[in-house]
Formats: C-alpha cells, sequence, structure tokens
C-alpha cells in the first residue's frame, strides 16, 4: 500500500489532501489491475508471507552491514578524528 502512496506522492505532486470517490475509485482500479497482471489475490497467504519474509531479510542486512563495518573502527579514534 505504501508503493501506491509514493506514486501518489511523486506523480501528483500535491501535499496531503482529503481523499475524493474519484481518487479512491482510480486506486482500486490500480489494486485490482495489479492483482489481475500479477495474479496475487487478496487470500495468497503465501505471497504475503514470502514478500514479508524478503522485505525483512533486505532490511536486517541493511541494518547489519553498516554496523558490522563500524565493529571495526576504534571509538577513542573515531572521537578523537572531530
Amino acid at each position: 500500500m505504501s508503493v501506491v502512496f509514493v506514486l501518489d506522492a511523486v506523480l501528483a505532486r500535491r501535499g496531503a489532501r482529503e481523499p475524493t470517490v474519484r481518487a479512491a475509485a482510480l486506486w482500486s482500479a490500480v489494486w485490482i489491475g495489479l492483482g489481475l497482471l500479477f495474479g496475487v489475490g487478496v487470500t495468497d497467504i503465501p505471497t504475503f508471507i514470502g514478500v514479508a519474509a524478503l522485505l525483512a531479510g533486505i532490511a536486517a542486512m541493511a541494518c547489519y552491514i553498516p554496523a558490522r563495518r563500524a565493529m571495526g573502527v576504534d571509538p577513542v579514534q573515531a572521537l578523537r578524528s572531530r
């Protein structure tokens, strides 16, 4: 759902606004179209679990890699360099 909000913010280039019936119908059509295009239904639990696990793994690696690099730096030298 956040992808739709990002697309709306980027494509429309507007600030926060009240949702209209037209906007709700448009985004409903987009979601229905994506579901039909990729064959993912609302009750497709394995797909949602798989995507959630994939995103969680990517987020964990995005935290782990910089933390691992930071562990190699001596804190005293890092504070003295400033």
